[in-house]
């Protein structure tokens, strides 16, 4: 979805991509596998968060710091800010383009107020927990729907030009 927002700026280029994935997929096994092969899959499957356990249990004495989930966290931080940043700024340009008369600036105040305020009703994990639930059939519909309109709207649109419509 990022790639259609900046295609103009940026080209598109299958070979840093496939690089990007081949690089990010083994961090995924590790943050599951490293607690699984810690604790085993019993104890593990009882922590809320079992990677964030297994880097707290790591004791390093001649590491300048005295955790390692320092860094964990400190990389966490800087992917979720990024992330939050890239969505935000994909929000104020689709509200510009439907709201062309309002500067993007005042969007970004806006859906940054909003969302400040909706996350201050929120009182606990579990009813985060809760809502990631209720959305997890909206999440799979976006997930199977987007891909499938996409190649069909393409499919659509090259035989379209085939027949010189």
């Amino acid at each position: 979805m990022f790639l259609g927002f900046v295609q103009p700026y940026f080209s598109y280029k299958k070979n840093m991509v496939f690089w990007g994935i081949a690089l990010v997929v083994p961090c995924f096994f590790l943050s599951v596998y490293v607690p699984i092969l810690t604790y085993g899959q019993a104890t593990a499957s009882t922590f809320f968060f079992p990677f964030v356990m297994t880097l707290d249990a790591i004791n390093i004495t001649w590491l300048m710091f005295d955790r390692v989930t320092i860094f964990f966290l400190l990389s966490l931080i800087t992917f979720i800010m990024l992330f939050l940043s890239l969505v935000m700024w994909k929000a104020v340009r689709i509200a510009h383009s439907f709201i062309p008369i309002v500067k993007p600036s005042y969007l970004a105040l806006v859906f940054t107020l909003s969302i400040f305020l909706i996350c201050l009703l929120i009182p606990n994990w579990s009813d985060v927990e809760e809502l990631f639930s209720w959305n997890t059939f909206f999440r799979f519909y976006v997930l199977i729907t987007v891909p499938l309109s996409l190649l069909c709207m393409g499919m659509l649109s090259k035989g379209g030009k085939k027949h010189g419509a």
